[in-house]
């Protein structure tokens, strides 16, 4: 299984969709601006999120991956 989170760049590979070319998370709480390299998503029975650091608001992703392809993105919550 390949992991690509939509803000992250990835090698081109035959077959799979390219990642977009955003370089942030954004806190629905904060509005901060978080790289997505400073903030590992997580998964537990409730989905997949990551913790702002700021406010410590757990944010939800969810996966828009295809096939065996996982690609995050965030949600408007």
């Amino acid at each position: 299984m390949t992991y690509v989170e939509t803000t992250g760049r990835a090698p081109a590979m035959p077959g799979f969709p390219q990642p977009r070319e955003t370089t942030m998370w954004k806190c629905i709480r904060c509005t901060v601006e978080i790289p997505y390299k400073d903030v590992d998503p997580g998964i537990d029975s409730f989905g997949i999120y990551f913790i702002c650091p700021r406010s410590e608001r757990r944010n939800n992703l969810i996966n828009v991956g295809k096939g065996n392809l996982i690609e995050l993105a965030q949600t408007s919550d």
